[in-house]
């Protein structure tokens, strides 16, 4: 079985077009399939194989951003009769002498007419890739299979003011303007029904900055419509850095269905495009095209116990929550990999995979929710995971725990200390040590999660720093929270500034926000000279 592989599209710009030279591809015994190499591609990772669709296919790659260079072998055969397995042989040879050499390991499963299979060669560590052209040959059994040819180029430069390259360019869902506290959870598809702000990230690599730089970028979301929303953030680099990541998004209410192209531009040069997808999932709580289903367990560190399936989940009763999924194996298509998209409480939407195998006649996958980290809101989530077109499987689970707070039914999942006159944004970094001498004023932010809709209306809190002997430094009086109706996250945002008798001195300090009935939160910090 096969079906055809999507390129999910990060463009970078390279010099020049790639090498022209077809690969010159052969026939090999593949342990009595004889098997023929339909066509050999090339794409950059990390060191883990991605998903097909997220594979960018090109023969040339920079030597700034280039970490391992994969190579996906492509073969058809007739109807294997047995489950098979091959090994491929390949050399990378490249200027200077330098030699890389890589063991394809593969299985073909009973059935099969053709498949694809992935390795790679190459280092974690950025700009490891000498520049060069590089031969690459393949043999199984000791026959030739495959002989090309990839480049690794010098790019031009994403960012001309600092030599800088895109090394990443992904997409999270938002729920604010400024969310600096929000936990990122990357995907490329997003739910209709709860999506507002929808935020690019982007990551720059450059040599060492020798003074400040300053630079522009703005990015253009074009909707299904094809119209356009852009939008374009100034940032400043600090001398010393080598990289950096940035953050700008556009909202929409609602977001239309449909596929959407964001374009990143510094100086009316294209730095980096991709596509997203925006979804309608329907109503339902469970959905299956496949014959499928999905079952969660939890772990504690350490614990070797067997699974045990529940859909309901206490907060600080588990490390990780864990989700198998299964589907006949006639459903899968040139994949054993999942690809999943989990919704929170608050309706953020996010993707993780899940590595699969064949289990007499099911497909099944078992791992980590990998995108629900610590914090973890209370309330219901939604996963679906997918391998092909037609294998779809949906299920839910709940996260449950008691409130800190419960004439709100809300619990804090976090806070965190910024230093600033200006409201934290998405770039913000927070920190709990300071200098005093330089510090001027502080920004609290807290996230409550909040799972009904108990307590609508307005809170009234109030929050200080004391410091030694617990002097109030800074007081800024009562303040107001407004809780609207389905809000499942609430936001705390309060500047600290000293008193008029008061400063900033070296110690140790104390924040405590309270509300009638009792504390909010309390949290510690240190100034140093």
């Amino acid at each position: 079985m096969r079906s055809p592989l999507v390129a999910l599209l990060l463009l970078v710009l390279l010099p020049g077009s790639s090498i022209s030279q077809p690969a010159t591809l052969g026939k090999a015994p593949f342990n009595g399939l004889q098997a023929r190499v339909s066509a050999i591609r090339f794409f950059e990772s990390g060191g883990v194989v991605p998903d097909p669709k997220q594979r960018v296919f090109t023969t040339k790659f920079d030597a700034l951003t280039t970490r391992f260079i994969f190579f996906e072998l492509e073969l058809a055969y007739a109807a294997a009769r047995k489950r098979t397995a091959f090994q491929v042989e390949c050399v990378f040879a490249g200027p200077g002498g330098r030699q890389l050499e890589r063991t394809l390991s593969g299985t073909i499963e009973p059935g099969w007419t053709g498949s694809y299979h992935a390795a790679g060669v190459g280092s974690p560590e950025r700009g490891q890739w000498a520049e060069g052209v590089y031969t690459v040959g393949c043999r199984e059994g000791g026959q030739p299979i495959v002989s090309t040819r990839v480049e690794v180029v010098k790019a031009a430069a994403a960012v001309g003011k600092l030599g800088a390259a895109v090394v990443q360019l992904k997409f999270f869902q938002s729920l604010a303007e400024r969310a600096p506290l929000e936990t990122r959870r990357y995907s490329t598809r997003f739910d209709a029904r709860t999506a507002r702000w929808i935020k690019t990230e982007f990551a720059l690599v450059y040599p060492q900055v020798t003074a400040p730089t300053g630079f522009s970028v703005e990015c253009a979301y074009v909707f299904p419509d094809k119209s356009v929303k852009r939008v374009t953030v100034e940032r400043q680099i600090p001398a010393g850095w080598t990289g950096s990541v940035h953050v700008q998004g556009v909202a929409a209410e609602p977001w239309p269905v449909g596929r959407y192209t964001v374009s990143c531009w510094n100086n009316g040069e294209k730095m980096a495009e991709r596509p997203f997808e925006v979804f309608d999932p329907g109503s339902g709580s469970r959905e299956s095209g496949a014959g499928g289903r999905l079952r969660f367990f939890a772990r504690k560190l350490g614990s070797a116990a067997d699974p045990a399936y529940a859909a309901t989940f206490e907060v600080g009763s588990y490390d990780s929550l864990y989700v198998e999924a299964s589907v006949p194996v006639r459903a899968m298509a040139d994949s054993a990999a999942f690809g999943c998209l989990l919704t929170d409480p608050a309706g953020i939407t996010s993707a993780f995979s899940l590595a699969g195998g064949v289990v007499e006649r099911d497909l099944v996958a078992r791992g980590p929710i990998g995108t629900l980290d610590p914090p973890r809101l209370r309330g219901p989530y939604r996963v679906e995971c997918r391998t092909g077109p037609r294998a779809v499987v949906a299920e839910r689970f709940e996260v449950t725990g008691q409130p800190e707070r419960p004439e709100l039914d809300a619990r804090l999942v976090s806070v965190s200390l910024f230093a600033g006159e200006a409201e934290p944004d998405d770039e913000a970094v927070p920190d709990v040590v300071w200098s005093a001498a330089r510090l001027k004023s502080l920004w609290l932010v807290a996230l409550l999660d909040h799972p009904t809709d108990a307590g609508i209306g307005v809170l009234a809190y109030s929050c200080r720093v004391t410091g030694a002997r617990n002097a109030v430094v800074a007081d800024p009086g009562p303040q107001q929270l407004t809780i609207g109706s389905g809000q499942r996250l609430l936001w705390l945002r309060q500047q600290l500034v000293p008193l008029p008798k008061q400063r900033w001195i070296a110690g140790k300090y104390t924040l405590t926000c309270t509300a009638p009935g009792g504390p909010l939160l309390k949290t510690t910090f240190d100034l140093v000279r």
